[in-house]
């Protein structure tokens, strides 16, 4: 089986995907981090769609 394990890029990059799978992790247990981490996913999506 194993321990699922993250893996992150280094630099800026590697930074924002450590913070959101954190983010991830918390909002699993937390409804505010939750809601705020779908907001942002939202914006996001639809940033990338505009472009």
């Amino acid at each position: 089986m194993g321990i699922p394990v993250a893996t992150m890029a280094i630099g800026v990059a590697g930074a924002q995907d450590a913070v959101l799978t954190a983010a991830a992790s918390f909002a699993a247990r937390d409804r505010d981090v939750a809601e705020q981490l779908d907001r942002y996913r939202q914006r996001l999506r639809e940033k990338v769609e505009a472009t």
